[in-house]
């Protein structure tokens, strides 16, 4: 997630795989070939999981060569070229690439997360209720950093979607005289969210575990027998309809490799913050009320 948060560093340029074509961003028209530079997190909250990155790519006047051609950056320095075009596929049956050397030509609009499987193996997507879940939610200001190795524990003023729901959910349970929400500060805790997701995690391995897909939904919490669902997720619910805020989807796709499970969510979506992300229905994961006071609420998250 680094790069959606400081954009593409063309001094890392050729570390991974090599500068075929010079210093430069490298892109496919490939998944298959973007796939060969993809890392998983071994150990870590990504293990297995690796990452590509859909991105838009203004190519402007480009280089073509059907050879390696490092000198090719010289053009675009000199200013006869704005890219390059290596075409690999017609020289040695491969793959075509994409050198960019201004980051300025680069807008990454989709992350897309996925297991690479045999030719053999049947894609399973994670159930519904209970979804592959972020590290962190895109829409934070700290989406970008390992909370298990980049501390922070801060406070932000929310974007007006969100305190539009916040007034919501209390005009939806609020019995008597409805408060007026008048600022809204979202809490990001990397200590307390590690502790929040290593139980969550606990919690979906006992279930696979015991052969569950997911824990049985609490009944009567709105004081209506029989409907299994929380005032609060239903008020989220018609928010997320009335707004027309979409969960990233589960997308299933086939490339020459094998099958891939792809996560896919829109990078755009970061800066609105409108979607209240990586919960998990069928871990009965909720949004609750609390009772606090004034003094304590802004350092609750101490506790």
């Amino acid at each position: 997630m680094h790069k959606l948060a400081e954009d593409f560093k063309l001094d890392l340029a050729g570390s991974g795989a090599g500068t075929m074509y010079g210093k430069a961003l490298y892109f496919s028209e490939s998944a298959t070939k973007a796939d060969e530079y993809a890392k998983d997190e071994p150990g870590g909250h990504y293990n297995n999981v690796r990452a590509l990155l859909l991105c838009r790519v203004c190519l402007g006047r480009f280089h073509y060569t059907t050879d390696r051609e490092p000198a090719a950056e010289g053009k675009f320095k000199s200013g006869r070229s704005d890219s390059t075009l290596g075409d690999r596929s017609r020289s040695v049956g491969t793959y075509r690439e994409v050198a960019i050397y201004d980051p300025d030509q680069v807008y990454p609009e989709y992350v897309v997360l996925y297991e690479r499987l045999h030719r053999d193996e049947t894609p399973t997507p994670p159930p519904k209720d209970v979804p592959f879940l972020l590290e962190l939610p895109l829409y934070w200001k700290n989406a970008s950093k390992n909370p298990y190795a980049e501390g922070f524990r801060e406070h932000w003023v929310v974007k007006i979607e969100i305190k539009e729901l916040i007034q919501r959910l209390a005009n939806g349970s609020c019995s008597g005289r409805v408060p007026e929400v008048q600022k809204v500060r979202r809490v990001e805790d990397s200590g307390l969210w590690c502790r929040y997701i290593n139980w969550k995690r606990n919690l979906s391995n006992l279930l696979d575990s015991q052969g569950l897909t997911q824990c049985a939904p609490p009944h009567e919490l709105d004081t209506t027998s029989g409907s299994g669902q929380v005032l609060t997720a239903k008020i989220l619910q018609e928010f997320h309809r009335d707004e027309a805020i979409s969960v990233p989807g589960q997308f299933m796709v086939g490339v020459s490799k094998g099958a891939i499970n792809m996560l896919m969510s829109r990078v755009s979506d970061r800066a609105g913050g409108t979607k209240v992300e990586n919960m998990a229905p069928g871990l009965n994961e909720l949004l609750l009320w609390h009772g606090t006071s004034r003094q304590a609420s802004p350092y609750r998250s101490d506790a």
